[in-house]
């Protein structure tokens, strides 16, 4: 790399008049953060041995029960993991087998599955689902960038977009009329179909397993609670979920609990239900079914009496949940998790006291669900490499009958292949696989065992933290770019520059006011209300190459005098930092500016130039103006992608990181000048393709130097050394265009979708399919576009909800919702059926015409 230094002229220096504070402004503080929850989940324990205790003790204090409650949710749910049943089944679609070789020069037998629209274009999505013995994964791959010409679709390209190593030359179309039921088996072997779980009780003083297992009875307390769990069923005849029940000859007790919760069945294994034998003291029929639950419930009937895991002699049981009954009637939880178990949520409310048993029965059946999905994907617990080599038999069947393992039969003379040009096409051939497939979606759904129904027995919800609001369904242009405003949010597009009131606003009835009129097209923006400052790029809206970009630096002082408004771009000119001309990024250090900082030259600007970053910091001016100055100016090896300007280390500059076309992420040290390569280009398989960076700060106090990379369908934290903050990788369904993060979770806005991934683990949570959508800013709250029939749409994410606090923002509560719940349509048959989805279910209708 080669450093070089410039010294600006005089003529180059931006003066900018120090301003008082806006009238009415109140700055919008973000809400205290929890780094201590995140440095406690980087440090777990993942070999075999002793369990770790959640008491909530690390949390913050829970203020708001509401606003708790709607932070409990399942993670990586069906609807959005079983993609094949979704999608695939019943549709025309191409199955291939493959072998992967990784780094480390070791094969492995893959089954990749693909589906595109019919006649896709350049801009539609092939779903592809990469078929492996660790599991499933599922990527939306842009149809242009998976072709080649005429060629079709290259499966080579396909399978490296997963970034799982280097597809084998050898790639085989797999015809054999049974590979829908043997890939739906497949998919249903990964996780949990349904859930047992135990529920042991416990008397005053127990702490032994043969001392819980012996009681004959249970409290009136204790059966207060295991019948709010579920429903009591008989055995005899039951025809659901039967959790290893006998339901014919009654040998494993005449009742139990049941319950079906987010389209999963869950059996309850209530010690005191089953049969209690006066000859065997350590009741070994109760501990063979409570005993091969991953997991339990232990229900304590004295608050004093402590619970020892240990105590439990079963190397099935991974997690334990303890409900204390407390002395007032209401209950304390704490969970015990083996320390092979990768963390899971939701994460306990601090003091960890239910009050309403509904609200604990809620969160314990969420928290469980995700524990035992946790358990089931660890690839240290007891059962990882069952599960492994039960997936591996299950491929190796798949693929047994092509020509890729030379086992296939004789004739099979179906040839390796790079290109397919079947893919988004139906032939003849297909018709039978089609119609199989349909029949089996058909039967699944007519039976209520749909893998993806949200069928729930109770009403579980409460609402959701990242309930999105409407500005505006009918903002009359396509958006650039936006950004926060003490109250109100500022807009760019061809026609200017414009502040939108926060409030509903009726069709027709936008209440705008006209800050910059449209002979300054404000591309990209960043509003800095504590140094009471605007950054804005202004070019052409085609221009890649940013030839003719130009930064501006404007106080806010200018748009608050009504009289001066709409500026002109002879009023702005003024404001140009000439030293930027020609950029394509910048980003801006928005901590707070001390005199110390002036003082040690803390960067509080850089911009990206092609290849070249510089770096600016204010200084002032014997005039009392104050004047920007370049501090340094870095050339990079390749152009420059993304970039974030960090804090540095306590005493230093700061630090900026960018990622370079070459799939290079790099940070400068802006007081010694060293720079250190984070993560290779070349350490992905098929490269990587950076689109963002950002250091991650939570709170003030929190001293770790991290920054989040953004690359293909991957996001990372790591530190300034390239090392690995943060147990997980998070990898999403499509590659996303921008991030947003908001404590505790992590937000990828795509070209169809936002999606939503907890920071406990990196686990998907929730998916909310929306048009053109396009993030403008998560400052403050999160602000984005998305297309809606009325023109474009200004929606709202609420910082605040979403980080767990109180609900209790007036803004927000007068402003249209956005449904979470997506309707969408697809064909089961030629004919027949039309079946629409919806959040809460599916609905069949028929007969239909053709068309």
């Amino acid at each position: 790399q080669n450093n070089k230094k410039e010294n600006m002229s005089d003529d180059e220096a931006v003066p900018i008049l120090l301003q008082k504070p806006l009238s009415g402004f109140q700055k919008q503080k973000t809400p205290p953060m929890s780094p201590s929850v995140r440095r406690r989940m980087n440090h777990i324990d993942m070999s075999e041995g002793d369990f770790r205790c959640e008491d909530g003790t690390l949390n913050e204090v829970n203020e708001d029960w509401q606003a708790f409650m709607k932070s409990v949710h399942i993670e990586n749910p069906e609807v959005e993991t079983r993609w094949y049943f979704r999608y695939f089944l019943g549709q025309a679609h191409q199955n291939y087998a493959l072998q992967l070789v990784n780094k480390m020069g070791e094969q492995e037998v893959v089954v990749l599955s693909l589906l595109a629209p019919p006649s896709p274009t350049e801009n539609d999505y092939i779903k592809a689902i990469l078929w492996r013995q660790t599991g499933s994964e599922h990527m939306n791959i842009r149809y242009g960038d998976a072709t080649k010409g005429s060629k079709g679709v290259d499966l080579q390209k396909c399978t490296l977009a997963f970034g799982r190593g280097q597809p084998g030359k050898s790639i085989f179309p797999i015809d054999d009329q049974s590979v829908q039921e043997k890939l739906l088996i497949l998919e249903e072997q990964e996780g949990a179909v349904n859930f047992k779980i135990g529920i042991l009780f416990a008397k005053k003083g127990q702490s032994t397993d043969d001392e819980m297992f012996s009681n004959q009875r249970g409290s009136l307390e204790f059966k207060k609670f295991y019948k709010a769990m579920g429903s009591q069923i008989d055995l005899s005849g039951w025809d659901g979920f039967r959790g290893g029940l006998d339901v014919k000859n009654g040998s494993t007790g005449a009742h139990s609990i049941h319950t079906v919760e987010f389209g999963k069945e869950i059996m309850f294994h209530v010690s005191t239900l089953l049969p209690f034998s006066s000859e065997n003291p350590q009741q070994l029929e109760r501990k063979r079914h409570l005993g091969n639950d991953i997991c339990n419930i232990i229900f304590q009937e004295d608050e004093d009496t402590q619970f020892n895991p240990e105590s439990i002699k079963s190397q099935f049981n991974h997690i334990f949940a303890v409900v204390y009954l407390r002395k007032d009637g209401s209950y304390k939880l704490n969970v015990f998790t083996k320390q092979n178990v990768p963390e899971y949520g939701p994460p306990l409310p601090n003091p960890p006291i239910f009050s309403d048993i509904n609200q604990l029965r809620t969160f314990i059946i969420v928290k469980l669900m995700n524990a035992e999905k946790a358990a089931l994907s660890s690839r240290t617990a007891t059962f990882a490499m069952k599960k492994e080599r039960t997936l591996q038999a299950l491929i190796q069947d798949i693929v047994v009958d092509t020509r890729l393992l030379g086992q296939s039969r004789a004739h099979n003379k179906q040839k390796s292949k790079r290109f397919s040009k079947n893919v988004g096409n139906q032939n003849e051939l297909e018709l039978d696989i089609i119609s199989q497939g349909q029949k089996i979606k058909l039967d699944k759904i007519q039976k209520g065992i749909a893998p993806t129904s949200t069928r729930s027995e109770t009403s579980m919800s409460v609402g959701e933290p990242w309930e999105a609001v409407y500005i505006t369904r009918s903002f009359p242009n396509e958006v650039y770019c936006g950004d926060f405003y003490e109250d109100d949010v500022i807009i760019s597009s061809k026609d200017g520059l414009v502040r939108v009131k926060n409030e509903k606003h009726a069709a027709g009835e936008l209440k705008t006011e006209l800050l910059v009129d449209s002979s300054l097209p404000i591309l990209n923006m960043t509003i800095d209300e504590e140094a009471l400052l605007v950054f804005f790029i202004v070019g052409k809206p085609n221009d890649k190459k940013a030839k003719s970009h130009v930064l501006y630096i404007v106080p806010l002082s200018e748009f608050q005098n009504p009289s001066k408004l709409p500026h002109k771009k002879k009023t702005l000119k003024k404001y140009i930092l000439s030293a930027a001309k020609g950029l394509h990024l910048f980003d801006v250090n928005l901590s707070e500016t001390s005199t110390a900082n002036m003082l040690m030259q803390t960067c509080k600007l850089a911009v990206a130039i092609g290849k070249k970053v510089r770096t600016f910091h204010f200084v002032n001016t014997d005039d009392g103006a104050g004047e920007w100055k370049m501090i340094d100016e870095y050339s990079c090896s390749d152009h420059i992608e993304c970039l974030t300007v960090g804090r540095g280390l306590p005493g230093a500059p700061g630090e900026v990181c960018v990622g370079l076309k070459n799939g290079d992420f790099q940070i400068f040290d802006l007081k010694t000048s060293e720079v250190s390569v984070v993560l290779e280009g070349g350490s992905v398989a098929g490269g990587i393709v950076p689109y963002h960076c950002q250091q991650i700060t939570e709170g003030d106090f929190d001293d770790v130097n991290e920054f989040l990379l953004g690359y293909n369908a991957t996001s990372q934290f790591v530190n300034y050394a390239g090392v690995a903050t943060r147990p997980f990788e998070i990898h999403w369904k499509s590659r996303p265009n921008s991030l947003a993060y908001v404590y505790p979770y992590l937000l990828a806005f795509t070209s169809d979708a936002v999606l939503i991934s907890t920071l406990i683990n990196g686990n998907l949570v929730k998916s909310l399919q929306m048009n053109g959508v396009n993030l403008l800013s998560g400052r403050n709250d999160v602000l984005f576009s998305t297309d809606t029939p009325e023109g474009t749409g200004l929606v709202l994410m609420s910082r605040t909800n979403l980080s767990g606090k109180s609900l209790e923002p007036e803004k927000f509560d007068a402003l249209p919702r956005h449904s979470g719940s997506t309707i969408s349509a697809r064909k089961l048959s030629l004919t027949e059926y039309n079946v629409i989805r919806t959040g809460s279910g599916v609905a069949v209708l028929g007969p239909i015409e053709e068309g």
